[in-house]
């Protein structure tokens, strides 16, 4: 084949040996047959010169055919086929492949024969793997997003797809219900039809008109379709705060204490832009009135408790009152005066090492609902401040003098008691009407929960010292056992956590009220 510019020419392959019986014995002998020279070259033969033809393949610098090609063999006759290969050493050096600009290029061939050597899983069969496993995850996916699922609309059984919006459900199902209205603030009918178009509640949920509009099925419900709710006018709004008042909770008792801590109320007021109209909103903050509830203790269980104390302290009696109270065991709750703790602390703090109590009598032993709320409030803090500091004790519960004290003294006080103490059994030994009579008026008629009032100070005391043991001996006698004022309010269980402490103040977020409801 003679090559012209960038073409081939085939010609006729012809043996231009004058010997080929010799040709091919040295072929036979395993010697490499030696070609042609390359276009251009000439040799001499025995008839003479000859020129000789484009060799058709180059194979590892040797001109001519390559290895295993005969004359008569689809190699020599078509150099565009791949010669047979040779199981001999020779031939089975190179082999060689026609290159895109048809040249002939070695290659090693493996040394085992026709066998072909195996092929490893490709990128492409990757791919095929990875689609056929995508598609096998993608089936469970498809049959759950169209699968059918049963839900029961306003008492009817339907079958629609999962996830298919009710509002589509609705219209399908051309349920017949009337739309709200438009409504002014305080809930007059302005204009008819103009409210929700429908109401839906799914199970025993009710969706709002949004909700319920957005919402797709899963299958099992049990969704009621009404009527549409009303649309109110659009309107302005302002904060209004409402105070709140003290109030009253039972007319007599031995103790009156805070039940309930006064908050104020935060609302909204509506005012329509449409009708004009004014009404309240929506609560922010619940208030609440201040309630101080009066009333007797009465332990739990019938348990035969009661409380004794005594007023005026300290005084020059008290260290002999401390005395009896220890040789029979019991323990008292004494109201001071602030004055007298002030001149007497190693008293007072006598009191609280003996396990006993301490709480205010006032500071001066005014009458308090004759002082101005200035004054008020300065006898209770001077007190409070007093005792502190003579014993580290805090209290905010005081015994008012004379017991004067009413409902318009607390509102006075501007929140800074928890608890006014009074008394069930009154000793009058004040009057000093004699020992027997002391001893007769504080335990004629007693109860459990009751509290017995007598003195520490304020006069002479001789006759309260006398009665003392007689009526602690015949209390203990009937079954009765003394406790503090804090303890007897625990064993009611119904006072406030807060208040039994006895040191309760107002909460930060709480507010005193400025009139009496």
């Amino acid at each position: 084949m003679a090559r012209s510019g960038d073409h081939y020419t085939p010609h006729s392959r012809k043996d231009t040996s004058t010997n080929k019986a010799s040709t091919r014995k040295a072929s036979t002998n395993g010697a490499p047959s030696q070609g042609p020279a390359r276009t251009g070259a000439h040799m001499n033969t025995a008839s003479g010169t000859s020129r000789q033809s484009t060799p058709r393949f180059t194979s590892t610098g040797k001109a001519g055919g390559y290895a295993g090609a005969t004359q008569n063999s689809p190699a020599s006759k078509n150099p565009y086929l791949q010669a047979q290969r040779s199981n001999s050493t020779a031939q089975r050096e190179h082999v060689g492949f026609v290159t895109a600009d048809k040249g002939f290029v070695a290659t090693k061939r493996p040394i085992t024969g026709n066998k072909r050597p195996k092929r490893g899983i490709t990128r492409r069969d990757f791919v095929m793997l990875g689609g056929l496993a995508a598609i096998a995850a993608a089936l469970p996916i498809g049959w759950n997003i169209f699968r059918p699922v049963e839900v029961v609309i306003n008492g009817a059984r339907r079958t629609y797809t999962v996830n298919t919006a009710l509002s589509d459900i609705i219209a399908k199902e051309k349920i017949s219900v009337t739309a709200g209205n438009l409504t002014s603030v305080s809930g007059k009918v302005l204009t008819e039809g103009k409210g929700y178009a429908y109401s839906v509640k799914v199970d025993d949920k009710d969706l709002s008109f949004d909700d319920g509009n957005k919402y797709k099925i899963h299958g099992g419900e049990t969704i009621t379709i009404g009527n549409g709710g009303d649309i109110m006018e659009e309107y302005t709004t302002e904060m209004v705060e409402t105070q709140p008042k003290l109030t009253m909770d039972g007319a007599w008792g031995g103790v009156t204490y805070v039940s309930q801590w006064g908050k104020v109320e935060k609302k909204e007021l509506r005012t329509g832009k449409t009708s004009g109209e004014t009404a309240d909103g929506e609560v922010k903050q619940e208030g609440q009135d201040c309630v101080l509830k009066t009333r007797n203790l009465q332990p739990k269980d019938g348990k035969k408790l009661i409380s004794i104390t005594f007023d005026d302290g300290p005084s020059v009696y008290t260290e002999r009152y401390l005395k009896i109270l220890k040789d029979r065991g019991v323990v008292a709750t004494f109201f001071n005066l602030g004055e007298n703790v002030d001149s007497m602390p190693e008293l007072s703090k006598k009191v609280i090492d003996d396990g006993h109590e301490i709480m205010s009598h006032t500071y001066h032993h005014d009458v308090l609902t004759k002082d101005s709320a200035e004054r008020v409030q300065s006898e209770l803090d001077s007190s409070f401040e007093s005792i502190k500091k003579a014993t580290g004790v805090e209290t905010t519960m005081i015994r008012p003098p004379y017991g004067a004290f009413t409902e318009k003294t607390w509102l006075v006080t501007q929140g800074k008691m928890s608890a006014s103490i009074l008394w069930n059994q009154d000793s009058l030994d004040w009057s000093r009407p004699g020992v027997d009579k002391i001893v007769a008026n504080a335990i004629n008629g007693i109860q459990p929960g009751y509290i017995i009032l007598m003195h520490d100070g304020g006069g002479p005391r001789e006759q309260d010292l006398e009665a003392l043991p007689q009526i602690i001996d015949k209390l203990h006698d009937q079954g009765y056992t003394f406790v503090t004022i804090t303890d007897l309010m625990k064993a009611d269980g119904n006072v406030p956590e807060d208040i039994v402490t006895g040191k309760a103040k107002m909460p930060e977020d709480a507010v005193w009220p400025t009139e009496i409801g």
